[in-house]
């Protein structure tokens, strides 16, 4: 049986979140958006960066797209990478108490980020700021998954260290986690995980991807406020009304079996 880590509960809200995974198709955009929702629930001001030219983060507030450069062109300008990174940087600088900043980083580009956050010096600022980074690590019991995730966590442990926070974010949608074979990487990731770790509930990829293509928040889709509003969000949103509502029924489960562990990370969820 795996042992989940409990989250340990964090008095404040991060000030910077980062997804991170050296593979694609991880879950990173889905942790994310969970991440914005619950951000933008707590009455933070959000500033959202990401490499993917990702568009369900525009919901949010203001999404600013990185793009990283192309290879030779850091092979000419070893800085390129953090010249790219100037509104980060000033967002950064500016930030205030009720400032919340989420970057979704792109697969393959582990090297590249972490050099950024390095060279900015981010972990010592903003600790002189008596705020943390969170960074979120998708994983699963697909095996390759497992073990990018825990390189990927030992990477980002080795450069962010307490008070920063690492936590594995644990899908369920590669097969049962809690039966896994001895020495599967995944077991190992758990046991390292000093800050604990985030269970995400099972949810069908299709509907996933439909929620993103919503232009939606997940709390306006999650909304049972009025349960049989479903054909006219349907009709607003040029979706079919038996998707939309596997969306809503996607959306609340999300929110429901993950509302209590983003608390646990500092979110308030006053909203």
């Amino acid at each position: 049986m795996l042992e989940i880590p409990d989250l340990v509960a964090a008095e404040q809200p991060p000030l910077l979140t980062l997804t991170s995974h050296r593979l694609g198709g991880t879950g990173k955009s889905l942790a994310g958006q969970i991440v914005a929702d619950a951000a933008y629930r707590s009455g933070l001001n959000m500033k959202i960066f990401e490499n993917d030219d990702q568009t369900f983060y525009d919901p949010y507030g203001n999404v600013h797209h990185v793009v990283l450069p192309a290879t030779d062109e850091v092979v000419h300008d070893p800085i390129a990478d953090v010249r790219v990174h100037g509104a980060f940087d000033r967002a950064l600088l500016e930030a205030g108490p009720d400032d919340c900043l989420i970057y979704d980083c792109a697969a393959a580009s582990i090297n590249r980020h972490t050099y950024v956050i390095d060279q900015l010096d981010v972990g010592p600022r903003l600790e002189a700021m008596g705020r943390h980074a969170l960074v979120l690590v998708p994983t699963s019991a697909r095996e390759d998954i497992a073990r990018e995730a825990l390189e990927t966590y030992e990477v980002w442990r080795d450069l962010l260290p307490t008070p920063h926070r690492i936590v594995p974010m644990i899908s369920q949608r590669d097969g049962d986690v809690r039966h896994l074979p001895a020495g599967h990487d995944l077991r190992k990731l758990a046991k390292l995980a000093g800050d604990g770790a985030f269970l995400v509930p099972r949810i069908p990829t299709a509907i996933i991807n439909d929620v993103r293509r919503s232009g939606m928040k997940l709390c306006e889709l999650a909304d049972t406020r009025n349960l049989l509003a479903t054909a006219e969000m349907a009709r607003k949103i040029a979706m079919d009304p038996t998707i939309v509502q596997m969306m809503r029924r996607s959306a609340g489960t999300v929110l429901s079996e993950t509302d209590a562990q983003m608390r646990s990370l500092g979110f308030t969820l006053g909203l």
